[in-house]
């Protein structure tokens, strides 16, 4: 770039005129920068839509599974067994008694004047818990019933040591980590005298727990029985004198929570697709995407499934309105929770036909058929969305090239007229200074002519 000296032998401002001249020059520029930021920003506005679509379906591909929308509640007529439901139940009545909780082996030694004192011992005592491998505990002439316990606690057995005072004397006492038959503890001692090897230093042995689940005998290692229904667990508390019934049934506060996720993200798209495409009185965020077709389609679709008649399902229960499910003038959905548990309380498995795709009773499920729809919707750079928004990043490329390439022109226009400027005042400046040297010799020769004419007189 030329270095100019504005306005020095022309007494113009011409770096302000070229600054005038440019501003008007690149007025086109700006537009198509700002064109090509609002087409570049509607890109990123549809790729959110197009995400929030995504998470919809998501919540659709759970809910098509009779373990993502099965909502059950497990009870007890006893605090002897606490009973949990999750995927798998099946609603029915059981009766339950404990008969036996599992047990872990307990072991006390022999009572000792101090806790921290030395006793004097050396040898080795040896802890086996079931078949697994014993840990052999060396014991030290100085070692203390603290310092036991410690070392036996971190031998590496499935067991755990302390100390107990009982107000006058000071015992050690060995538990074992685990329940059940299968994990005895033994004690072989060498050359100590702690008493944890006699037999009536043991005062709980381990056992299994016993149930009896309609009258059927279940023994377990824990009192945590899984796997005996199918779906629930058994946490067991207390020996009961006589049965509990256990009731697994449908919970329909906690299936209307799940579908009430649903229908959050759905209502999230109908608001996103009205700021964004804009709805009734409200102008659309981003001009580019006024009434998107996209966007139209995505909520056309969508809705249609929603309120359509679901394939497979029969009765009084056909449609997701017919359960509570109602679509409101704007689009978006309202759960009527009262409808859903009086649906829920009359037919279960009509709504199982109407959320789940189970090929077993015949149901394709809408929430399948939403999770297939949204698949054409973003899935790919064919689909609906994923197209318009390959369309938008394609055409905010091309603007931003144009855009470059008509920054060039400018540039080089601009450097054209500062070669022109500072060429008309170096031209300015070479004229002032031919019309200083023509004035000078003026003056020169009028002095002359004056001094000729007052010699001759």
């Amino acid at each position: 770039m030329p270095i100019t000296f504005g306005g020095l032998a022309s007494n113009l401002d011409t770096n302000a005129i070229v600054t005038g001249l440019m501003k008007a020059q690149r007025i086109p520029l700006d537009a198509l920068n700002a064109q090509q930021a609002q087409v570049s920003q509607a890109a990123g506005t549809l790729t959110s839509f197009m995400s929030s679509v995504s998470a919809l379906q998501t919540i659709a591909n759970t809910l098509s599974t009779p373990a993502g929308l099965s909502s059950l509640s497990a009870t007890s007529s006893d605090t002897g067994v606490s009973p949990a439901a999750s995927a798998g139940a099946q609603p029915g009545s059981y009766s339950v008694q404990v008969m036996a909780l599992a047990q872990e082996t307990r072991l006390k030694s022999n009572t000792q004047t101090s806790s921290s004192d030395a006793l004097g011992m050396n040898g080795t005592v040896n802890i086996g818990v079931g078949t697994g491998t014993a840990a052999n505990i060396t014991i030290d002439s100085s070692d203390s019933l603290t310092s036991i316990a410690s070392k036996i606690t971190n031998s590496g057995a499935r067991v755990t040591a302390s100390v107990m005072y009982d107000g006058s004397q000071y015992r050690l006492l060995v538990r074992g980590l685990d329940t059940g038959a299968g994990s005895g503890v033994t004690v072989t001692e060498s050359g100590t005298s702690l008493g944890l090897d006699d037999p009536t230093n043991t005062y709980q042995t381990a056992t299994d727990s016993l149930v009896k689940v309609d009258n059927i005998p279940v023994t377990r290692s824990t009192n945590l029985l899984v796997g005996v229904l199918p779906g629930v667990s058994l946490a067991l508390g207390k020996v009961m004198s006589a049965p509990a019934t256990v009731t697994i049934a449908p919970d329909p506060a906690a299936m209307g929570a799940k579908i009430n996720t649903f229908v959050t993200a759905f209502n999230a798209i109908v608001s996103s697709a009205h700021l964004d495409a804009g709805y009734g009185t409200i102008a659309a965020a981003n001009s580019v995407l006024a009434g998107d077709s996209s966007i139209r389609t995505t909520l056309d679709r969508l809705s249609h499934i929603v309120a359509n008649n679901v394939a497979g399902t029969t009765g009084k229960y056909t449609t997701l309105s017919s359960i509570g499910l109602h679509l409101t003038s704007e689009g978006t959905i309202t759960l009527d929770q009262a409808a859903l548990t009086s649906a829920i309380g009359t037919d279960p498995q009509a709504i199982s036909r109407l959320f789940v795709t189970d090929p077993t009773i015949g149901a394709t499920g809408a929430m399948g058929l939403l999770s297939s729809t949204i698949d054409a919707l973003v899935k790919g750079s064919n689909s609906t969305i994923g197209a318009r928004v390959a369309s938008l990043t394609a055409r905010a490329t091309r603007l931003g090239d144009d855009a470059s390439k008509m920054g060039i022109q400018d540039d080089a226009y601009q450097t054209a007229l500062q070669h022109q400027f500072t060429n008309l005042e170096l031209a300015m400046s070479s004229i002032k200074a031919q019309s200083g040297a023509l004035a000078s010799l003026i003056g020169m020769t009028n002095n002359a002519i004056g001094a000729t004419t007052v010699s001759s007189g």
